[in-house]
C-alpha cells in the first residue's frame, strides 16, 4: 500500500510539473512561470514520469491513468485535468520538444574562456562540462543533449544548417548597432539573431568573404548588394572551429589562416550560377554553402 502511495505521489508530481509547463503557471498558487521554468518542468517531468511508470505511449483510455489523473486533479485543481491529459497523450512530443528547445532556443550555449555554460537568462548560469553535471535521472533521456547537441556532434551538418536558416533567413541586413572588425560585427549579428555559439573556440566566418579582390567575388558581392543582402549580416555567417581536432567540433571546416582564391571563386560562382533574382535566392545559396562548411567538404585552405 505504502509503495503504491509513493508511486502515485511521485507520478502525480511529474504530471503536475508537465501540466504546469504547458499552461505556464503554478496550478496551486497561480504564479506565472518564466520560460525556462516551463521548459524545465516539461523536460524533467516527462523524464521522471517515464522512469516511474513507463508510460511513454499511454492515453486516457487507460483507466488506471484516468483514475490517477482524477486524483491528482483533486489535489492540484480541476483545471489541471485537461492539461494533464494533453501532457500524457502527447508525452512523446513534449519530451522531444523539450530536448530540442532546451538545446537550441530556450538555453543559449555560450563560451566564457574555456568554460562552456548554459545561460538560462535572468543571470542564472551553470556549467556543462561532462555528463556527470546533469542529474543522474535525466541522463538517459537527455543523452542527445549531453553527448550530441551541446557538443554539436549529434546533429548532422544539414540539421545544423537548417537551424541556422531558421534564425538568419530574414536577417539580410545589419540589424544591430555593432562596431569593430567585420568578424566582430558578424559574430554580434549571429548571436543577435539567436544562433547558438558552439561550445569550442570558434571564429565567425563570412561565407562570401568581406575582403579579397577577385573578379568573381566582386560580381557576387554586387549581386548581394543589388538585392539588399549585407556581407556582415547574419545570413552570410557561420561559426567555425578556429583550430584542428577541437573536442566537439566534428568535421566542420577549420577557420585558421587566409582563405584561398579557390574558396573565394567557389562560393562566388555559387551565387552567380544560381541566377539569383531575390534576397531569398541568395539566402538559399548561402545556406547550402554553410552546410558544406559545417560538414567539412568545403575548405577555406589546406587545413
Amino acid at each position: 500500500m505504502y509503495k503504491h502511495a509513493f508511486e502515485f505521489c511521485t507520478c502525480g508530481r511529474s504530471l503536475k510539473a508537465i501540466a504546469e509547463g504547458i499552461v505556464g503557471h503554478d496550478l496551486l498558487t497561480g504564479r506565472q512561470y518564466a520560460w525556462w521554468e516551463r521548459a524545465f518542468n516539461i523536460g524533467m517531468g516527462s523524464i521522471a514520469l517515464i522512469g516511474e511508470v513507463g508510460l511513454l505511449a499511454v492515453t486516457l483510455k487507460d483507466s488506471r491513468m484516468a483514475v490517477k489523473l482524477s486524483e491528482v486533479a483533486t489535489i492540484a485543481g480541476n483545471s489541471a485535468v485537461k492539461a494533464m491529459a494533453e501532457a500524457i497523450s502527447k508525452l512523446r512530443y513534449t519530451l522531444k520538444y523539450s530536448i530540442d528547445e532546451l538545446a537550441y532556443q530556450i538555453k543559449r550555449v555560450v563560451s566564457i574562456g574555456d568554460e562552456t555554460v548554459v545561460d538560462l537568462g535572468n543571470g542564472i548560469t551553470y556549467a556543462i562540462r561532462e555528463a556527470d553535471d546533469v542529474a543522474e535521472a535525466a541522463r538517459p533521456a537527455y543523452r542527445e543533449v549531453i553527448q550530441g547537441i551541446w557538443k554539436y556532434s549529434g546533429k548532422t551538418a544539414d540539421e545544423i544548417a537548417d537551424f541556422y536558416l531558421s534564425k538568419v533567413a530574414s536577417k539580410t541586413k545589419v540589424s544591430g548597432n555593432f562596431s569593430g572588425l567585420p568578424s566582430e560585427i558578424l559574430r554580434a549579428e549571429l548571436k543577435d539573431a539567436g544562433v547558438t555559439t558552439p561550445p569550442y573556440p570558434n571564429q565567425a566566418h563570412h561565407i562570401i568573404p568581406e575582403g579579397m579582390d577577385i573578379p568573381e567575388l566582386n560580381e557576387a558581392r554586387a549581386i548581394m548588394e543589388r538585392y539588399g543582402v549585407d556581407l556582415n549580416s547574419a545570413s552570410n555567417g557561420v561559426f567555425l572551429p578556429n583550430a584542428k581536432d577541437l573536442p566537439h567540433a566534428g568535421s566542420a571546416t577549420v577557420h585558421s589562416g587566409s582563405h584561398t582564391s579557390e574558396y573565394a571563386r567557389y562560393v562566388a560562382n555559387a551565387i552567380i550560377d544560381y541566377d539569383c533574382k531575390s534576397a531569398n535566392d541568395i539566402v538559399k545559396v548561402l545556406n547550402s554553402l554553410r552546410e558544406e562548411l559545417l560538414e567539412g567538404s568545403l575548405k577555406l585552405n589546406r587545413l
